[in-house]
């Protein structure tokens, strides 16, 4: 079941597995600009990847679509846990393809891996959970 409420004509983007660090970081971002966030995720309260009924409703009229979603990296690199990391980022860009048919003015960011550097940022290594320092890097990343 959509958890999308439409309104009037606001302007609205989509965020496919968007409840981690990025995904937060970008949720908030366009909240203060003024757009309406919908969210496709595993988690509750958010548009399901089986949904695909939501995920149709959610595009329509979203001027971008960001894919996020997969697997995280932060992990042993053996045979198993790159196979789900490729899993888990060709399956959720499968569903996506198959419902998004991108109009005229509709941007999809498809992201394979959420690691960067942002030297004016950060000062050494930052990971997931080190908020502080992560918020201003995505911050600066973003303007």
């Amino acid at each position: 079941m959509s958890t999308l409420s439409t309104v009037g004509s606001e302007r609205r983007i989509v965020l496919a597995g968007g409840t981690g660090f990025i995904g937060g970081a970008l949720e908030r971002y366009y909240k203060k600009l003024g757009y309406q966030v919908a969210m496709i995720s595993r988690h509750d309260g958010h548009i399901a990847w089986n949904d695909r009924a939501g995920i149709v409703e959610a595009l329509d009229g979203a001027e971008m679509l960001v894919n996020l979603a997969g697997r995280s990296v932060n992990c042993r690199y053996n045979e198993r846990n790159r196979r789900q990391i490729m899993d888990s980022r060709t399956q959720t860009t499968t569903i996506l393809g198959r419902v998004f048919k991108p109009r005229r003015k509709q941007i999809w960011l498809n992201f394979r891996s959420m690691q960067g550097t942002f030297p004016k940022a950060c000062r050494g290594t930052s990971r997931e959970r080190d908020a502080a320092a992560g918020e201003k890097a995505a911050k600066d990343a973003l303007q």
